[in-house]
């Protein structure tokens, strides 16, 4: 009659006892017996792993924006001062994310100024000839070609990006500095935020974008006036079925109040 085995042989190796029911690790998949089933036991190196493991990731805690339509995760926590919740950079203002909390005072922007800082940006824009009547997509599309050619030979930027993630923008500065426009290209892969970031540092312009209750440096686009959301990649509002950037576009750095995303009526 064949010899008959029943049960499995613990790993540790001075050990070798043949046990009836084992014990498998969870950490490290081994077959123990009764006496070396615990980690301690068996000197289990993957338990000390997962503790490092788990250790180094609640190091990194991400906080969930708690705006109903958005998944974005920060590394800090944002806490709205009227209703308490946690949110994004790009919904940290009580405006931004609706809060139902914020005083009836705080609302409302300043009417006055905000009508002058638009007539401001209005004066300085509605004499281009370009904006007299909407251009369709094809035109922007081969008006931007020409334009590149021109920016390829005086436009400035960062020289360690790379020739092929270089995008070319004609950027119309701020008001308050003494320059009309300038051409400068950004990589592709830059977020609006970053350029308009990058442009204040190299124009030495004022940029105080993460203080509450501040004028705001923005970047809009030259055609719809709209404002270019923060987060926003460059390569992605090339991609855009309408209203898209192209190498070659044009584009408005201004300054704007608290909450002002659109100066679309830059040309009445």
């Amino acid at each position: 009659m064949a010899e008959l085995f029943i049960g499995q042989h613990c790993d540790v190796s001075h050990c070798n006892q043949n046990d009836f029911l084992p014990f498998t690790c969870s950490s490290c998949n081994g077959i123990f017996c009764l006496e070396h089933r615990s980690t301690a036991a068996h000197n289990c190196e993957k338990a000390e792993e997962k503790v490092a493991s788990s250790t180094v990731k609640s190091e990194f805690k991400s906080y969930s924006c708690s705006k109903a339509d958005c998944r974005k995760k920060g590394p800090v926590p944002v806490t709205c001062p009227f209703c308490n919740f946690q949110f994004c950079m790009s919904h940290r203002h009580p405006q931004d994310h609706d809060c139902t909390k914020m005083p009836e005072r705080e609302k409302s922007v300043p009417m006055a100024e905000t009508a002058k800082m638009v007539k401001e940006i209005q004066a300085r824009h509605r004499t281009n000839p370009r904006r007299q009547t909407p251009k369709s997509e094809k035109a922007r599309q081969t008006a931007a070609k020409v334009a590149l050619m021109k920016m390829k030979m005086h436009a400035k930027g960062d020289t360690g990006i790379p020739q092929l993630e270089r995008v070319y923008l004609e950027v119309c500065l701020p008001a308050r500095t003494t320059l009309d426009k300038k051409p400068y290209f950004f990589s592709s892969s830059w977020s609006i935020g970053r350029i308009v970031d990058w442009l204040a540092n190299t124009l030495k312009l004022e940029n105080e974008n993460d203080k509450e209750g501040t004028q705001k440096l923005k970047l809009f686009h030259s055609d719809t006036f709209q404002a270019f959301t923060m987060d926003t990649k460059l390569r992605d509002l090339m991609n855009k079925e309408k209203d898209q950037l192209y190498s070659g576009s044009e584009v408005i750095l201004d300054y704007v109040p608290e909450g002002l995303d659109d100066i679309q009526d830059i040309n009445n």
